[in-house]
């Protein structure tokens, strides 16, 4: 997330991480376990691409409130994100993006599908998730004087106390996204509203992507951490499946593995997420309790979550701990291997 004076633009996740090195790479602990599979996606957007966009944010009535005209220069395409220099225009200020791909443009083999899933982006929230959208229309729309056919695709999401609303138009004939309105609600009132459309778009032709090895990312979540939804999840045999945080407050009470993992953009927890993810598979009879925690979590939610660190004992953040009869009797952190948790999962000592 970027500030610059009082405009905030979503740039993409910087803090305690570094960028991705390829969309190849995998960690060793997971690399005989299947996650996901390898895909080849073909956009229209490519080194040299500039896209200019109007980003408004909005009045719970719909009136613009603050308004940024910034421009992307594509500098590299490394799925699920799209690299590149910004310039907020007017401010003659500079520096590194990254935007995730769904924020950006759509796939041309996912381009018109009644169902896609998509890495996005929430402006302004400083988090990210695996939307799954819905193709609910085709119109034709005026941008900037000029009229164009489009795609319109919906997305709502809830995760505790929040609901997010989105319809996203995607140019018919290349998958660009012209015009994207964000709505987020919390206790059925609007919080916060977005508007971004295209200004102008110099395209250098089109490019295959590829994904990692091991991708996967359908709402909630994906083998990228940073598009897991925040919220609270039974994790088995690899997938993870939305419960109450009652639910997981039971369980920590009584005897169950309860994990907490905060979305806090570092490599170590997107390898750990992995490596969690296979142990699940290696261990499919198995239930782990999850609260994934990060912007979008409610208050009671980070409670709870505070609350089983406190009584897990836990050094950091993020753990996994076996609870019986309400007391701890193993844990494992980020750093610990496919073995550790494969152990901790299984009952293993």
């Amino acid at each position: 997330m970027i500030i610059v004076g009082t405009v905030l633009v979503y740039l993409g996740y910087t803090q305690g991480s570094s960028p991705a090195t390829g969309g190849n790479t995998q960690t060793t602990t997971t690399e005989t376990i299947s996650l996901g599979r390898q895909r080849t996606y073909t956009i229209t957007i490519s080194v040299g691409s500039i896209l200019t966009y109007n980003n408004s944010y909005m009045t719970s009535e719909g009136n613009v409130a603050q308004k940024t005209i910034y421009s992307i220069n594509a500098t590299q395409i490394q799925w699920p994100f799209i690299l590149g220099v910004y310039n907020i225009h007017g401010q003659n200020t500079t520096g590194s993006a990254r935007m995730a791909i769904g924020n950006i443009v759509l796939p041309l083999e996912m381009l018109g599908k009644q169902e896609v899933s998509i890495p996005l982006i929430i402006p302004a929230v400083n988090s990210g998730l695996c939307a799954n959208l819905t193709l609910i229309g085709v119109k034709e729309i005026k941008i900037n004087n000029r009229t164009m056919n489009v795609y319109i695709y919906s997305m709502n999401v809830s995760t505790g106390r929040y609901m997010i609303t989105a319809q996203l138009a995607y140019n018919k004939s290349n998958g660009i996204l012209i015009d994207a309105n964000y709505t987020i609600y919390g206790d059925d009132q609007i919080l916060f509203m977005n508007r971004q459309y295209v200004l102008n778009t110099t395209l250098t032709g089109k490019m295959k992507t590829v994904t990692p090895s091991d991708w996967f990312c359908t709402q909630p979540y994906s083998t990228d951490f940073r598009f897991t939804l925040e919220g609270t999840y039974i994790l088995q045999d690899g997938k993870l499946t939305p419960i109450s945080i009652n639910d997981v407050r039971e369980a920590s009470l009584g005897t169950a593995i309860v994990g907490v993992i905060g979305k806090d953009g570092q490599q170590i927890t997107m390898d750990f997420w992995k490596t969690l993810l296979a142990a699940s598979k290696q261990c499919p009879e198995a239930k782990v309790y999850l609260i994934i925690v990060g912007p979008l979590s409610d208050p009671t939610t980070n409670a709870l979550a505070n609350n089983i660190l406190e009584r897990g004992g836990a050094s950091e953040s993020t753990v996994i701990a076996k609870f019986i009869n309400g007391s701890v009797d193993g844990k494992a952190y980020r750093y610990a291997d496919l073995q550790e948790l494969t152990n901790l999962l299984c009952g293993s000592s």
